[in-house]
Parts: structure tokens; sequence; C-alpha cells
């Protein structure tokens, strides 16, 4: 700048800020000097500048229209120049011309440009070929010849596919002739290496030569330079890659060593990718210039030549790339379109111009010439052509369009093998080949007569712009072609010639077999194959073949399962085709006839699979074939039921296996037996499931076990197995011969007769030295004892008795008994004499329920069992059956006089289940208080003297503590004076005097000396008790609530105990507590899963996805973000960038009472009790009430959410407590009251403790749960140990207190003294407390406190973990109901165009939706808790229970807003589900995960279901038995193991698992599969498509490689290129469906790079254009994630569903895209991501997709080459 020189800039844009007061001349004079400012980095600089410096900016215009800021453009002086300035005006003649010719060339029925043609063709193109061919001349040429060069120059770079459709240009026919003759001169456009081998033959001027190489083929591979090395004859070749440098120092020091390492001829060769971005053709340009000045700096002096290719790889696209050629200058230019030799053609493309597809199979020997343009002969065309090699290629493609009806999927790779070996031509010496090529040639000819397009096949090709893009070469392209065209073909001749296997005969070394075999394949006349083409029919029975292999859950290697299932299919199109009345076969037939019976197929699927050996003969069925309607699932039945015939049950283990099957199948036949699918079958189908009853073989013709004869029938074959058995174990029988009974203590004889150890002593002691039945002698020396082994065998004799019995017992209760009427007067006759039996002594003896004539009861004892099976139905139906049993036993003398009266309680027990009697309450009525004994009573006796005779001085005889006391007389005050004031009678009241004496008793007694107590004492008196205050005409249970709160309150006022003082606090001075952790109250349950997760930190993934971190935290490995995909983790202790830590979930536990509402107190989510047992846990609550109702009406703020009426709200509270320990203790309501108070005075009596650490104001959460465990632990759960015990000496103490007396009801309930009663009958059975008492009550929970009582939890886990959440579970039964209301909804508004408003009630409007809305609402309501402790709902939607008043949009399952709760409660049912299923599994040591069943196909006999009032309370009060045993009380039993049993197998087992597909993550496939151009994505798609079809039929190991299943399976490697081969290596079988949608996603993704339209020809009213408002949302939503999970599952629903004919009548255009997308997402159950649910807008609508796809794509391609 200061000495005045000039200045190119060339490719320096970062300079020009710095430089831009210089190019704005925007100078400062000083001292009449120039300067001018530059900035370099943070620093300006002035520089002076010379009047003669200029300064010159060399830029393409593009880049200076595009780049440059407008002031720099118009403070430039502008000037275009290109080459044509610069030429002479002859020049310039020849330039026109040769544009003139380059138009004639391109020219054809297409338009093409120039550049398509001409690789880098330009606007200067012509100029600067002419320029160069000028600048080579020496001397003057002539203008035709510097013409003619510059033709070959363009000739050079043209595509060999321009060349072929030269026949359609303008050119002359003579020129078009020799144009291409020149082309194909020497094969230089064969490959790279040939076109170096000719260059090296030419004669070379300079020792350095430059050449410009454009291909369309992948860039070389250090293998492809040792083949170039051998072809060439050359070693010194050197290949670089322009990626493989990250400078240019790197990259010229390399050339610099290449040429310098050896003294001879050398080929550099430098490849590189041609990529659209602007640095990346500034690094191609810099690399070629830099390269240049290297070379030539290397001076020689010999004849030493370098010859450097500068490799460039183009994507083939419409209208060229932006890519430049023709440089000029020392620089060649040349296009070779695959730099590699053919493997499929060893000839050009130009010698298949004129042939057809058929001559190509032509034999040689029979023609020698064939005429055409260019002559070649058929022996070249042998040698050049390898016809077996292309058979070979297509033989996996023509096997996968074969469907064999009798053999299994694995026929078909084997298939593959056959004909690879026989095409190899070691077999047959050739001959096979041969004549498969005949063959293939008549059906060639035969195909391209009826289609005449095939005969200019190659121009159409070289046409075929789509075509051209896919195959990526011209030669490879025609490859494909060929295939297409002969693998139909193929495909019909092996369904021909390999029908039966019949290519197996070839394979064996039966030579005659085989040259037999060959001479009927070669005689057209033996075997005529005419070509034809497929029927209507043929192809309705191909798509049902292939929706059936798609559709159905077969194991894909049993060929033989996918024909039955289609024959299946085919039968129930034909009914449905029967019911429209059309007779045509259409498509959607078959998608209809499925839906209709999708549940009857799935069934039918699930049966052949499991019993695989009934397919047989159900095809060979004449019957089922023949049918006009779909039997088989019926049929299939039967021959499952008919195959579980035991043929050899030997040993434990296959008796085991046999157990299993019929488990399995059991589901299937209960789905085709039961009354609710029974109406789904036809006439024929209902009769024939009669006669395929299981039992059918056994009863024959009486199938209705309900009928005397059926019944009888079932008697009769469990005795006969129970002899059998018996039989089996004892030779003789197992009867003591001598007092003819089941021995006991059992002794075998020498001669196999067994007798009781008594009895055969007594024999011996009589003098009989002989067996008593056979006579056989004895030894001498035979001493009686009792042998183990017998003993072993009579256990196992009795274990089979007792299974025997076990099936006898559920036949009656699931068969004889079900339903609404009771079986025939005979079943229940032989019922009634299986309780009794009559001995040898005609003597009447009972026993159990039992059809088996032996062990009688010792003692008589009186059973319920058949009372309680009658009384399921209408008294009047069973009053005489019922009377019968009665009078049986009265006369059977069983019960003597004194047991009646438990007699007559026996049956009023089981009258009482029947009729749900409530028991009585008496509370008032009855003193409760005298739970505390005769102490207490003599204290009441006194206050009562004091009221009644005015004695104030209460004196008793009352020896208890002083503490006691205090309590006695407080209650007693109650008792005696408050109670007063429940008269309506005021004259009853205390009087103002009595008041004021008592006042003056309170004061003077030493037993209420604290002040709080005497003014306790006073409010009892003045019934001034607040909320508590006693009223007139109180309801019994308010009356009763009162009590327990006034003992409670006795009780916290005179104990001061550390574990009382928190409820003390409570009751008493509630101002202590505002801020307290109220006990039982429930906690935070995320916060206390985190507790629970010991060494587990929550991380997010740089998409802030959650990731769970173990150990220290701190990762040591790397993986991937299930959600997106994204790299997640570190190593040695240190994280990935984005993968940060988060800190825990605060616990959101609140202080205070936040139980909420009491009618949701029987919801399942509000029985949670914190790891502790139930009842204990109740009476902790219970007590709590207590106290809060004591001190409620000073501080009621403690309840939250605050409540109007607080006393209401905490005695209904109270009630609901008591309810809950009612049917947990199974007490009742009396009993239950009672043990209320002796709980309470246990609080009394507690020992005085030392020093303790319980917080008395319970100020933490901590400090809470800690109490509650202590006192469950310490206090409630010993008490309740013993609670029956006390309870009994309780009551005595109620029934002996003299004022029971005064109620005469109260006596006979709790007293015998039936002498009041003078007009009844003195010894009438019914007056006797043992008929009236309140009996206990049975529920679910009480169970569960017997099993807690018995500690039976570890014994009967699977019956332990049930009740535990029973009340969840009963739910799930209403799971298809919502799936099916969801179903509705979701059709009846997806073509809805405006938002959702308005409430349920307001939208219902059907009787149908109002039911199945009912049932939403409620299950909803009932699991809201536990659903939103799962599933992360925000609180807005959860808060509360839902009602008719609530949005409708709650019952649309959404991925946000209020739908989240309609889509979280199907998630957790199927929760539910799954773990109990598993449950099951893990008790029965079983696996059923292969029996599964997705939401779509779910129905209600696949989730577990029961009725709590009509199956589940039925089946415990079956298995709860009252007996009667003379001389004893009426006692009441469960069997436990019995009702676990009956549990799992009636309503758990043989369930499926449900669901719920994972995402596959196909982005995590993404960065796996490396393929670079269009032809290698559509190549790997095309072998994952072939793949898909061939998993469909034979099905593989997932874990299996993908390469290893091509190449060892499939045999494919050689027709596979290495590099797919590579990009699939990291893929097993079972990622084959994510890599489909990878690269059918990644194939439009190329498309649109090459200009080409990836959805054309789908409807337009889904391409409708994205508004600016939606590109900027696109933009910001693209920014908050990893979008290539959503773009790959919107590019699938593109594809699968709006491709399809009448698309928009399934797919509303006016949708919202995200919903539509979202709900086909559901559909595969795969989940949508977080951030797509929060982020992608709700604007852009389905009509938008295509645009919002390819806008997408197109941005993210943009920022990630920015």
């Amino acid at each position: 700048m200061e000495t005045g020189q000039t200045v190119v800039l060339l490719n320096l844009q970062n300079l020009y800020e710095s430089l831009y007061d210089a190019l704005n001349q925007y100078y400062v004079t000083l001292g009449g000097q120039n300067y001018v400012d530059l900035g370099l980095g943070t620093h300006r600089v002035k520089c002076r500048v010379h009047q003669n410096f200029k300064l010159i900016v060399i830029e393409e215009k593009e880049v200076v229209y595009e780049q440059f800021p407008i002031p720099l453009i118009n403070r430039l002086e502008k000037h275009y120049l290109d080459i044509k300035t610069v030429l002479t005006e002859e020049q310039k003649v020849i330039a026109t011309q040769l544009e003139e010719w380059v138009n004639k060339f391109v020219s054809s029925e297409k338009k093409y440009d120039p550049s398509d043609v001409f690789i880098g063709y330009h606007s200067d193109t012509c100029s600067s070929v002419v320029m160069q061919v000028t600048e080579c001349e020496s001397t003057e040429t002539d203008a035709q010849v510097t013409l003619n060069k510059a033709k070959d120059i363009l000739l050079n770079c043209a595509t060999p596919d321009s060349v072929v459709r030269l026949d359609k240009s303008k050119l002359p026919n003579a020129e078009r002739e020799h144009l291409m003759q020149e082309y194909v001169k020497e094969a230089r456009h064969s490959s790279l290496g040939d076109y170096i081998v000719y260059h090296i033959q030419q004669p070379q001027q300079s020792h350095f030569l430059f050449t410009e190489v454009t291909t369309f083929s992948r860039l070389l591979t250090a293998v492809d330079t040792q083949h170039l090395q051998s072809l060439i004859n050359l070693d010194a070749v050197q290949l670089l890659s322009l990626q493989q440098f990250d400078t240019q120092y790197s990259f010229l020091k390399k050339i610099r060593d290449f040429l310098g390492s050896t003294h001879t001829d050398k080929v550099l060769i430098i490849q590189a990718e041609y990529d659209e971005g602007f640095h990346k053709k500034n690094i191609i340009s810099s690399a070629k210039y830099a390269c240049f000045s290297e070379v030539n700096k290397c001076h020689t002096t010999d004849d030493i030549k370098t010859f450097v290719y500068f490799v460039i790889k183009l994507p083939r696209m419409e209208g060229g790339t932006s890519y430049v050629g023709f440089q000029g200058g020392p620089w060649r230019s040349v296009h070779i379109d695959d730099i590699r030799r053919s493997k499929e053609f060893l000839s050009d493309a130009l010698s298949l111009k004129n042939r057809l597809i058929s001559d190509l199979f032509k034999d040689p020997s029979e023609v020698c010439m064939c005429t055409g343009a260019i002559n070649y002969s058929f022996q070249a065309l042998e040698c050049l052509f390898d016809t077996t090699n292309l058979v070979r290629s297509c033989v996996q493609s023509a096997v996968s369009m074969l469907r064999d009806e009798a053999n299994s999927g694995e026929f078909s790779t084997k298939r593959v093998e056959n004909l690879l070996t026989l095409l190899d031509g070691n077999h047959t010496q050739g001959l096979f080949a041969k004549i498969v090529r005949k063959r293939l040639h008549s059906l060639l000819k035969d195909n391209e007569a009826n289609m005449p397009i095939l005969k200019s096949w190659v121009l159409n090709e070289a046409s075929n712009d789509s075509a051209l893009q896919e195959g990526g070469t011209f030669l490879h392209t025609l490859w494909r072609k060929i295939q297409a065209v002969v693998t139909p073909l193929l495909a019909y001749l092996v369904s021909v010639i390999d029908r039966d296997c019949n290519m197996d005969l070839l394979l064996e070394d039966e030579e005659q077999i085989v040259n037999l075999w060959l001479e009927i394949f070669g005689n057209k006349e033996m075997l005529s194959l005419p070509y034809v083409r497929v029927e209507k029919k043929e192809f309705f029975k191909r798509y049902l073949q292939d929706f059936v292999s798609m559709t159905m859950k077969v194991a894909s290697d049993e060929e033989l399962q996918v024909r039955l299932l289609c024959q299946a299919m085919a039968s129930c199109a034909d009914e449905v085709r029967k019911r429209k009345q059309d007779n045509e076969l259409f498509l959607p037939l078959i998608h209809i006839a499925y839906r209709f019976y999708q549940n009857r197929l799935q069934n039918l699927a699930r049966m052949i699979s499991l019993h695989p050996e009934v397919i047989s003969p159900l095809q060979k069925n004449p019957v089922i074939s023949g049918y006009p309607s779909m039997v088989l699932d019926v049929y299939a039945a039967k021959a499952c039921v008919e195959s579980l015939e035991p043929s050899n049950l030997e040993n434990d283990t296959v008796c085991q296996r046999w157990l299993r099957k019929v488990k399995k199948v059991q589901a299937s036949l209960e789905l085709i037996c039961s009354q609710s699918s029974s109406k789904k079958y036809g006439e024929h189908c209902r009769k024939y499931c009669l006669s395929s009853c299981p039992s059918s073989k056994v009863l024959q013709e009486n199938s209705d076990v309900k009928s005397t004869k059926g019944f009888e029938a079932v008697v009769k074959v469990l005795k006969s197995c129970k002899q059998e058995a018996t039989n089996q174990l004892f030779r003789f029988g197992l009867e003591c011969g001598v007092c003819m009974r089941e021995p006991q203590e059992t002794v075998g004889l020498p001669c196999n007769h067994i007798y009781c150890l008594t009895c055969i002593k007594n024999s011996l002691d009589a003098g009989r030295t002989s067996c008593p039945k056979c006579r056989q002698q004895l030894p001498d020396d035979f001493q009686p004892h009792v042998s183990e082994d017998i003993s072993a065998s009579v256990k196992k004799n009795a274990e089979f008795r007792r299974c025997c019995n076990g099936f006898f017992v559920d036949l009656l209760s699931a068969v004889c008994f079900k339903d609404n009427t009771p079986p025939a007067e005979g079943v229940i006759t032989h019922l009634l004499s299986y309780l009794m039996i009559e001995t040898e002594h005609k003597q009447i003896h009972t026993k159990v329920l039992s059809p088996f004539e032996e062990s009688p009861d010792k003692n008589p004892v009186v059973r319920s069992v058949i009372l309680k099976l009658l009384l399921k139905f209408s008294f009047d139906e069973v009053q005489k059956y019922l009377q019968q049993h009665f009078s049986s036993v009265e006369e059977s003398r069983f019960v003597d006089d004194g047991d009646r009266a438990e007699l007559y309680a026996l049956y009023i027990n089981c009258l009482e289940v029947k009729l749900e009697k409530c028991c009585l309450n008496y509370g008032g009525l009855m003193d409760q208080y005298l739970v505390y004994g005769e102490e207490y009573k003599s204290v009441r006796k006194a206050v009562a003297k004091a009221v009644v005779d005015e004695q104030w001085a209460v004196r008793s005889r009352c020896t208890a503590s002083p503490k006691n006391r205090t309590v006695f007389l407080l209650l007693a005050l109650f008792r005696e004076v408050t109670t007063l004031y429940r008269s309506e009678n005021g004259g009853l009241h205390p009087t103002p005097e009595q008041c004021i004496k008592f006042d003056d008793l309170i004061e003077g007694s030493t037993y209420l000396h604290q002040a709080e107590v005497r003014r306790f004492a006073s409010a009892l008196v003045y019934n001034r008790l607040g909320a508590l205050t006693v009223q007139p005409g109180s309801a019994i249970m308010e009356n009763t609530i009162t009590e327990l709160i006034i003992h409670l309150a006795a009780v916290l006022l005179t104990g001061n105990h550390h574990l009382l003082m928190p409820q003390k606090h409570l009751g008493l001075s509630p101002e202590n507590m505002q801020r307290a952790f109220i006990p039982t109250m429930p906690d935070d349950m995320l916060a206390v899963a985190q507790i629970n997760l010991y060494y587990v930190f929550f991380t997010v993934c740089p998409n802030n996805h959650p990731c769970c971190v173990g150990m220290c935290g701190r990762p040591m490995e790397r993986g991937r973000c299930l959600e997106c995909g994204e790299e997640v983790g570190g190593e040695h202790h240190i994280a990935l960038p984005g993968f940060t830590q988060v800190p825990l979930h605060e616990d959101q536990t609140r202080p205070g009472h936040i139980l909420g509402d009491p009618e949701r107190r029987n919801n399942p989510d509000a029985l949670d009790t914190k790891h502790m047992s139930l009842t204990p846990f109740t009476l902790v609550r219970l007590v709590t009430h207590l106290a809060m109702m004591l001190g409620a009406s000073e501080k009621p703020e403690i309840i939250q959410p605050p409540v109007e009426d607080v006393s209401l709200f905490l005695r209904l509270h109270i009630i609901k407590d008591l309810e809950q320990l009612s049917q947990a203790l199974g007490k009742g309501a009396d009993d239950n009251i009672t043990s209320v108070h002796l709980v309470l005075k246990s609080l009394q009596e507690l020992p005085r403790a030392s020093s303790t650490t319980i917080d008395p104001y319970l100020t933490t959460k901590e400090s809470r749960n800690t109490w509650e465990t202590t006192v469950v632990t310490d206090i409630m759960t010993p008490k309740l140990k013993d609670l029956d015990q006390v309870l009994q000496e309780a009551n005595g103490n109620i029934r002996n207190d003299s004022r029971v007396s005064s109620n005469f009801i109260i006596r006979t309930i709790h007293g015998d003294d039936c002498s009041f009663l003078a007009s009844l009958q003195q010894c009438s059975e019914v007056d006797s407390s043992a008929v009236w008492s309140c009996r206990e009550r049975l529920s679910l929970l009480s169970l569960t406190h017997i099993m807690e009582t018995n500690d039976q939890k570890e014994e009967l886990p699977l019956l332990w973990r049930f009740l535990q959440k029973e009340r969840e579970f009963r739910l799930i039964k209403f799971l298809p109901e919502i799936l099916n209301l969801q179903k509705r909804l979701v059709r009846k508004y997806q073509n809805a165009t405006e938002d959702i408003v308005g409430s349920i009630r307001e939208f219902i409007d059907q009787q149908w939706y109002q039911k199945h809305i009912e049932t939403f609402l409620k299950t909803w309501n009932q699991l809201r808790v536990s659903v939103t402790n799962e599933i992360k709902i925000p609180e807005e939607f959860c808060s509360r229970d839902l009602d008719l008043d609530s949005d409708l949009r709650y019952l649309l399952p959404r991925r946000q807003g209020p739908g989240l709760c309609a889509t979280g409660l199907v998630s957790y049912l199927v929760t539910l589900h799954n773990e109990l299923v598993n449950a099951v599994d893990h008790h029965t040591r079983e696996d059923s995960s292969d029996y599964t069943v997705s939401l779509t196909e779910l129905t209600e006999q696949h989730v577990i279901s029961y009725d709590v009032e009509k199956d589940l309370l039925p089946l415990i009060l079956s298995n709860c038995q009252y007996s009667l045993e003379c001389g004893h009380e009426t006692i009441s039993e469960y069997d436990l193991p019995r009702i676990q049993q009956q549990i799992l197998t009636r309503f758990l087992q043989g369930k499926p698992l449900i669901t719920r597909a994972v995402s596959p993550h196909s982005l995590v496939w993404l960065k796996h599969v490396q393929l670079d151009s269009y032809s290698e994505v559509c190549e790997a798609l095309k072998i994952v498509e072939l793949l898909l079809g061939y998993l469909s039929m034979t099905g593989g190991d997932p874990t299996m490689k993908l390469v290893t299943y091509l190449q060892e399976i499939l045999k494919m490697d050689q027709n596979i290129n290495q590099h797919i081969l590579k990009a699939f290596g990291k893929c097993d079988l079972k990622h084959c469906v994510c890599l489909w949608q990878v690269l059918s996603s990644l194939r439009s993704e190329k498309m649109l790079q090459l200009k080409r339209e990836p959805f054309s020809g789908y409807p337009a009213e889904y391409q409708v254009p994205l508004t600016e408002e939606n590109k900027t949302e696109l933009k910001r939503f693209m920014s908050r994630g990893n979008v290539d999970q959503w773009l790959l599952e919107m590019h699938e629903f593109l594809l699968l569903r709006l491709g399809r004919l009448r698309a928009t009548e399934d797919y509303n255009p006016s949708w919202s895209l995200k919903e539509a997308v979202s709900a086909y997402m559901d559909r595969k159950e795969v989940e949508v991501a977080l951030y797509v649910e929060e982020n992608f807008s709700e604007n852009v609508l389905l009509s938008q997709i295509i645009e919002t796809w390819k806008y997408t794509i197109t941005a993210k391609q943009e920022l990630m080459n920015e």
C-alpha cells in the first residue's frame, strides 16, 4: 500500500471487514499524504497510501450478490469479466459454434441442461475450452480442427447416459455414430484405472500432467489402490483424501514426501467429496491451486513424469450442481461415471443400447452375429456379460416373492441355498444354469412381446432421472433394471420346478434321477412354462397372506400356522362379503374382516402357537375347508383339548409340563366358552362348543353337570381315579382287614395286606399266627411295627384324595352352583348324603363333604358348606333342601340338647351372610366403660347414688391407684350426670342445685386436684363441652363417638407418658400443634421413593431428559439417553458436556390434617398405611381424630384445606375410621366399639418410661414417623394379639352388669336368662345369646387382619399381595371399557376443525356414552392420587375429583393438557395388570412372557376381571366354614391356602401381559448408518426391505448380527457393496424396523438435496405452505432439543398413512399435526418425547406436514453446515 503496488484479493472475505475504509477509499490527508485506518483485531493503525496504489477484489458474481453488504458493493468500481472477453474474434466464432453444438447434443424429448450432460459445464465453458485448445496449438490451425478438439474435450466430460440419449438428439446420424465410437474408444471411460492406462500411453509434452476427474460413484479406498497399481503397472501410486488433512501444511508436506520418495513415474490421486457449501467449494479450489504450485516446485530434467488426478465425487441432481469445471490451462477435465470397473458388466453401456434383455440370455451357440449400429459377436458378449451372475443376484429377491402352502418359513432360506449351489456350476456341470438361462430367455421374449416398452429399455433408463439417481452410475442402473425384469420371472420359474421340494432331488447322489430331472426341465414339450400374469383372485390371496404375516403374532418360522390363519382370515372375509351381499373381492374386505373377527383370530393364533401339533389335522378336516363361515377357532379349541389327553404321565416333570399346557390353553377355551363371547359365534359354532367341552368325552351326552346324570358321571370318574391311585399304591387296597377302616399306624404283613398297629397286635395276642385275610402264616419272629414306606404311601394317597376333594368342591362352586339357577334335585340329594356315612353297624357318622365313602368323624361335626352353596340362590328355591338338611341333622342326634342353640346359631350365621344382615348397635344403653371392671363399677355406683339419693360424699370400695380413680370418676360423671342431658324431658336433667353440689364435690375431691381436671369435671356436670355437648335426641353413633372422646380425654388428662404427649397437645392444647405433622397423614411419595433409592443420583442429558447415575454419582462410562439418543455419562468420573446432576426433589410433605374429604377414604389411594399393618394403623388414626375432635373447637386452622364445619368434618372421619376398623377386625359394631375402649384403656395403663427422644410437638416429618412406628409397635400390635381374650372378658363385665336387665333386648343378646319370657316355651332354642349376639363380619380387610395375626404373609405371598392392593386391582376390569370410550371419542373428534369445548354433561347424548363415562369418572376418582404418584401430571389437572361438570377434554387421551389424565389412567391400569401377572409368574415359577397382547387388541377376556360382591366375597365365604362339633362352640375357619389357590385359578391365571412398546429410538441408528450418496441409501433400503420380507416368513434370532444373517443365511455377501455391509455392522436383526425407518427418511432427505420432490403424488391437501409465523415457531422448536426422532416418526406417518388412497377421509388436513402424529405413535405404543409435547406448536396443521418436514430438514442441514 505504501509502495504503490497493485494488490489482488481472491477468496479473502475474512479480511474485507478490516479493509473496510480502504475499500471505501475513506482516506485522511495529512501533509499531502493519504492515510487509511486498518483494523487488526482490536487494534486500529493508520497506513500511508501511495498515489499509485490499486486494490482489486476478485469474487464470484453469486457471492457478491448474496454475501457482500450493499454499502460495500456501492463503493467499489464494478467490472464483470468472463473468458469470452479475452478471446479473439475467430475464437469467439468457434465458441459460438461450440455452444450451438452443445445445444444440439443435449436436445431430447425431455429438456436437459448442458450441466446435466457435460459435468462442470458453466456459462464460460465453451470459451474456456476454445482458449485451452488454441493455447496448446503452436501454429495457426484450421477452425474446424480447433472445433473438433473442443468437442472432444467436452465429450470427455459427458455422462454415458447422455451419449445413449444421442439417438434422440438433433445431431446428424453420422456424427452421433462417430461420437459414440469416440466415447467408448479404448475404454477410457470405463474406470479411473483404464483412463490412467490410456493417459500414460499418450505422448506427453510436460513432466507434470494435471487432470480433474468427476464421478458419481463412491470414492476410492486403500484396497482400490492396490488393484489400481496392478492395472496400470506402477507402484508409485499415492491416494490422498482432503478430509484426512487438518491444515494446508500437512497436505503439502504429504505431497512433497511422495514426490521425493522414488525416482520413477508417479501417480498422485487426490479425492474429495463435493458439497454445495461455500466453504467446501473454496477448500477444493484452494487445494487444487496449492497442489499445482507444490508439484511445479519439483524441478526435474529427466523423463520422469508425474500424473496428478484430482477426483471429485458429485451428487447426481437435476439441473446439475454448482460445481464449475473446465478450468483450462494445465488442467484436463474428464468424467468417469464409475471410477471402479463394473462388477456387473465388463463392457460399456453402448454395447447394450440396441439389444433386448432377452438377447442377453440367448444361447451363444445358436447365433454368431447380431446386427446393429455397433456390431458385437455373441461370443464377445458372452465374455463381457455373465448371465449366471445376474441370475444368482436375483435369487434372494425371487425366493422372497414365493409363498409355499405346505412348508415352513425355514424352507425359503433352504431354497436360496439350493439355488445358489445349483447355479454355481460344480453341480450338474453347469447344465442347470444353462437350462435356467434358456427358460428365462423364453419367458423374457414372451414378456417383451406383451410389453413393447422393454424393447428400448436402455434408452428409457438413460432418460429416467429417478432410476439414474437411485442407481448412482449408469451401468448399475441398467443392472438394477435387468434384475427388476428377471426377478419375477425367476420366481415364477422356481415356483414350478421346486414344487414339493423337487430341487432337492438334484442335490442327491442318484445320477439317473438327476439326469431325468434335467431332461424334463430342459424339454419344453415335457414341461411347458408359458408367461402368465397374476389374476385378481391370486393377488387377493397373496395380499391376505402378507396381511396375516404382518398382523398376527405367529412364530414366524411356522409356515403351516400362517397358512391356517390365512384360511381362517379368508373364511372371515367370506362371511363379511355375504353379509354385505357383495361377490366382488376387494382388499379393504380383509381389513374389515379383521376388525370384526380380531379377537377370535388372535385367540386362534394363540391356540395353534401353544399346540402346533393340531395344525395338521385341522388342515385335513374337510368340514372346516368346506364350511361357509368361521369355525376354525372352535375346531382348534376341540383339537387342543384332545391334544391334552395325557398319554404317559410317568414322572413329576412330565406331569408339570402337561399341567402347564393345560393352564396355558385355559384362557383360550374360556374366551370361546364364555357367555359374553358366545353371541359372536354362529349356531353351528355354539352347538359345536357344547360338544367340544373338555368334559364331553367323560360326560358324553350328559354335559350339563347341574343335571343328575352329568353330576353322577363326574363323581364316577372321580371315584375311579381315586380307586386307581389307591390300587397303584396298595396291592390289596387301603383298608384294615380287621376294623375295615383306613388303617392308623399302618403295619404291612409279608403277604402285602395292611392293618392298624392296634388291630394286628390284638389279633396276635388272641393267638392267631396268620394273616386275618389270606390266612398266610406269619414268620415265627414276626414283630408288628409301623412301616415308614407304607406310611409314606398313605400320605400320598391322602394328598391325592385331598386334591380330588378340592376339585370336587371347586366344581360345585364354579359349575353346579353357578349362575342363577340351582342344580337338579338329585344333585342336591347326593350332596346332602355326602355329609354323612353309614358304617357296617348301621350307624350314621358325619364326614367332610366328599364323594368318597371314608374318613368319618370320630366326634360328630355339622358343617355349613352345603348351606352356603344353597343360599346363593333364592330362598324359595332352596327352602325345602335347607329343611331337609336341618331335619336330617336333628334326626341323626349328632347334637346334644345342650348344643342345639349353637346348631341354630350356625344356620343363622349362614342366613346372615345371605341377607347381609347389619349388626345392631345399642350404644348408650350399655356402659362401655365397664372395660375397667368392678373398680370402675363401684365408682359409678357411688356417683349414681349421689345423683339419686343426693348423698354428695362419693365413697366407693375402689382400691385402684389415684390416677385410675381420677379416670373412673370422670367417666362416671359422664355416664351418670352428663348423659342425663340426652333426655327429651328437661325434668330429668340435673338441677342447678345438684350441679352446685357436684361443684363442691369436685373442689373437695382428692382425686381431682389438678385445675384442668377440675375444669373438665365441671364441664361434664354442666354439659359445657363445646362440640361434644350432649343434645336431646342425638343419634346413637354420635353418642358413641362422644363416649369415646370423653374416654380419651380422661386418659389424656391423667396421663404423662411420652407417647401420649402429641395426642395430649392435639386434644388439650391444639394451639401448640398448628405446624405439627399430624400422625397417619400421607407423605410425599416421590420423596419417599428418592430416599429408598440408595446410591442413585438424578441427572439430565443435554436435552433435559432425566437419567440416573449410581454409586458416587460421578459417571465412569458412556451411554445413550433413552428419550433422545444423546450421548450421556462420562469417563473417569468426568461427565460429558451437558450431562449435569440435578438436585433431589424437595420433600413436599405438608403439616396439619391433609386427608381431605372423608368420602374419598374408600378410594385405593387413601388406604396407604405407610408400610404399617392396617389394623394398628387404623387405630392410631382413630385415636388421632378423637384427640382432634376434643380440641377442634379451639383451633380449627390445623385442617388443610380449611373446612366450614370442623366438628362434622372430624365426626365423618371418625365414622370412617370405625368402619375400616370393623372391617379389619371382622367384628360387629358393639365388639368394634368395645375394642376401641380397650385400646384407650391400654393407653391409660402405659408404664412410666425413662428418657425419650420423641418430639411431643411433632415438628418434623421424621419425628412424626418415629412416633407412629413406636406407637404401632409398642402399644397397638401387642394389644391386638390378645384382643379376643380381653374382649371376651370385657363383654362378660358388660353382660353381668345389673343394668343390662333393664332392657330385655340387651339381656337377650348378652345373657341366657329367659325366665322373663313367661309366654314363650321355656326351652325355646332361639332364646339364647349364641343366637342373638352380634357376630364377626366378613370383609377383605378382616382377611388381611387374620393373615397378619396368624403371621401368614410369607406362607401365602400371592394372597397377601393381592389383598394389599385389592381396591386397585378390582378396577382393572374397566380398562377395556375405558379404551373403548377413548377410541370412540378420538374417532368422533378426529375431524373436528375447532377446539373441543364444553363440559362432560353437555356432551352426553347417548346411553352408551353415559355408562362408559361414568365408569371412567369412577375409576379416575378412585385412582387419581395413585396415578399422579406414578406419572407426572400437572397439579392443575389432578388436584380434585372429576364429575359431569368437568371439562370434556379430560376424557380424550392426550400428551398434554387435561387429556394427560386419560393417558395416565390407562397407563396405570396396565401397570397394575402386569404387576399382578408377574406376581403370578413368580408364584407359580412359570414364564408367561410369550403371551402378550397390545392395547389395540385388548378385550375383556384378556384383563384380570372380577366382581367383589358376586365373585370374590362368595369365593371367600365358600372357604369360611362354620362347624359345630358335639360338646363345643360353633367355630369359623378360613381355608386361606385354598382361597389363594382359587383366586389364582379363577381370576389371575392365564392372563397375558399388556404391552406398551418402548420407542426404538431410531435416531441412535441414524448415527451408525454412514451412507453418503443417494444411490447407496437406496441400495441399503432395498436390502433392508428384502430382509424384512424374509424375517416375516422365517423369523430369526433378534440378537443375530444383521450382516451375519445376510452373509450366512441369505448368502448375499457377493451382491452387496462392502461399504453398505460396513454401515450395517452395528445392527442386529431386532433393529431392522428402526433401520428401515432411518433409511427411508434418509432417502427422502437425499432427494431433497438432489432437488427432487420426495412426496410427489401426495394429496395437495397435505402440501399447504407454511406461514412465516409457522417457520419462526419451528425454528424455536428446533432450538429446544434433538428433533431427529420426531422427524423420523413424522416421515413414517407420511409414508405409511398419508400416501394411501383416500387418505384425507381418514386423516383430516385440518387436524393439529402434533396430535395426529402423536396419536399414530400412541397406536404404535411409542412414547412421544416430552420436549415435543411442550415445544411443538399446536398451530401447525396436518395440511402443512409435508412442508413442515421439508422445512425442518432443510433448516437442520443449513444449521449443520454453519
